[in-house]
């Protein structure tokens, strides 16, 4: 499993936030791969995550918090549970 985010994950999970958020700002964009990074995320848990932040945040506007929260914990090595 890659322990970095790729470029197009990173790319494919900003639109998606900015089409259901189009309030983001280019700022919000630079603190959130920031955080992304301080945070150890790789292209599966931000696509979890964002997938996750789309399904339940039910604010009109998207914090760093409400993705970063939604990471998961650890995730399965590819096998079925």
């Amino acid at each position: 499993m890659e322990n970095k985010i790729t470029p197009e994950c990173l790319l494919l999970n900003l639109k998606k936030l900015q089409i259901a958020f189009p309030d983001i700002t280019a700022d919000f964009v630079l603190l959130l791969e920031e955080r992304l990074t301080v945070n150890n995320f790789n292209d599966h848990q931000l696509n979890f995550a964002v997938g996750m932040t789309l399904d339940k945040c039910d604010k009109k506007y998207l914090t760093i918090a409400d993705i970063i929260k939604n990471k998961p914990s650890s995730m399965p090595t590819g096998q079925t549970l």
